[in-house]
């Protein structure tokens, strides 16, 4: 990003990150993590950026899978997982 373009924004509850006049190198994983001494927690999104007629995006899961779990003998399993992209990601389990 461009020094200048970016400004960081506290109001309250609300912080922003807001970017000027976005570019193609504005594209990518931008997160958000908040730390106090009783812990912390984060959230991440994906900016893409216009190229042409499609957004190009890196690969994210929109839904991670599930924790890990123990299963008795004999018992189904199913694990789901949302992931977006494009142009559109090779998957492997």
């Amino acid at each position: 990003m461009v020094p200048g373009r970016l400004s960081l924004l506290v109001d309250g509850g609300y912080h922003t990150l807001e970017i000027k006049d976005a570019m193609p190198e504005d594209a990518g994983e931008y997160e958000a993590i908040a730390e106090s001494p009783l812990g912390g927690v984060s959230s991440k999104c994906v900016v893409s950026a216009l190229r042409g007629l499609h957004g190009y995006t890196a690969p994210t899961f929109h839904s991670p899978i599930e924790p890990p779990r123990t299963l008795a003998p004999g018992e189904d399993l199913r694990l789901v997982a949302r992931i977006a992209g494009f142009p559109v990601p090779k998957v492997q389990w």
